[in-house]
């Protein structure tokens, strides 16, 4: 083998190395807590708390997995669920399931999956567990959102005269499961509401056939736990 690493200057570094190939060989795990999940394997770990499934072809190659749990965080409905690592890549989603501790029924709508380091991971209550589909191995709990997304309007106030300007500009954001969806309205019609998500940039460009005088305006921006906010504006064009 030969591995061959060159700078955009041209300086190179080299490693050569033999290996010896064995059609009988299968690596064993080298931890004796670790459990040996074969990538070419559908691969499963349970226990009364949290369901893991990993389908074949998932794995980019076979994984020595750890599992250790740890205290329920703040705000949280479960313990801490330490899955492997969030350093291990993963081709493609697998199913995670935790079973929640002390979750009201009436909040039962609101749950989802949390990482440690990402944020919300999504997920939705089905039968007594929290569901997902995620890319991601590492640190995660049961959490709940119950807020609704913010909206901020960048050029637009109750009353103002908007002859002079060519769009409406907002700024939307959520603090945990994300925007679903925005929907505009003007004098109850739906217009169309362009979106940049890396800004949290939101606008809507006039039409010509806008006719003048006085309308309405109103904005319903929703989370992907059906946190609803509501932004309502007169403006005169």
């Amino acid at each position: 083998m030969k591995y061959v690493v060159k700078d955009v200057k041209g300086n190179c570094s080299e490693l050569n190395f033999q290996i010896q190939n064995s059609a009988n060989y299968r690596p064993k795990a080298n931890n004796a807590k670790g459990q040996l999940m074969p990538y070419d394997q559908d691969n499963q770990f349970t226990n009364a708390l949290i369901e893991i499934d990993i389908p074949k072809g998932v794995l980019y190659t076979d994984l020595d997995f750890i599992y250790s749990s740890s205290a329920k965080p703040a705000g949280g409905f479960s313990e801490i669920h330490h899955v492997h690592n969030p350093l291990t890549p993963l081709f493609t989603t697998y199913k995670l399931r935790i079973k929640p501790t002390s979750l009201p029924e009436r909040l039962r709508d609101k749950a989802l999956i949390a990482s440690t380091q990402s944020g919300s991971e999504g997920g939705k209550y089905e039968d007594g567990w929290v569901v997902v589909n995620t890319r991601n191995l590492g640190s995660f709990y049961v959490a709940i959102d119950t807020v609704a997304p913010s909206i901020t309007p960048r050029n637009l106030s109750n009353g103002k005269n908007v002859a002079q300007q060519s769009k409406i500009d907002f700024t939307i954001s959520d603090n945990f499961s994300g925007i679903q969806s925005f929907d505009g309205y003007i004098d109850g019609e739906w217009v169309l509401m362009e979106y940049d998500p890396k800004n949290r940039h939101l606008w809507h460009i006039f039409q010509s056939s806008l006719s003048k005088g006085k309308h309405q305006f109103r904005l319903v921006v929703k989370d992907w736990k059906d946190n609803e906010r509501i932004y309502q504006a007169e403006f005169t064009r």
